[in-house]
């Protein structure tokens, strides 16, 4: 006996570990199953993103279309075009590192949505 244990017990202390290590792994495993199914089918984003584009340009004449795409375009170009000035400003200390990170979440967005906003244009014809 240790510890006015008996040894059996002891013993049983000690195997804790290895009796609660297959009951967190199958929990991490169900967590990972609900954040998988939470986020969604990743492949339709794009598509999300076309039906999004191609709905708030539905109903309008074809010169509020042209109008629209051009300057969707031209904000997306805008973004992206800005990427090495901002970084250089970032690398100089000239911006701070939360400037920095808000222009990549917005450079991201951009760049994903200017392959997606390509097919629009192709749709309208512009």
């Amino acid at each position: 006996m240790r510890s006015g244990l008996p040894v059996w017990i002891y013993e049983l202390k000690k195997s804790r570990f290895i009796v609660v290590l297959p009951v967190i792994i199958l929990l991490l495993v169900f967590r990972v199953q609900s954040v998988r199914g939470s986020i969604g089918n990743m492949e339709n984003y794009g598509e999300a993103l076309y039906y999004e584009y191609i709905t708030g340009l539905q109903g309008l004449s074809d010169d509020e279309v042209r109008a629209a795409v051009d300057a969707e375009r031209s904000r997306l170009d805008e973004i992206i075009g800005k990427y090495r000035q901002i970084e250089a400003a970032y690398a100089s200390k000239r911006i701070s590192a939360l400037a920095y990170m808000t222009y990549l979440d917005q450079y991201h967005e951009a760049k994903s949505r200017s392959d997606v906003f390509s097919r629009v244009e192709s749709y309208f014809c512009i």
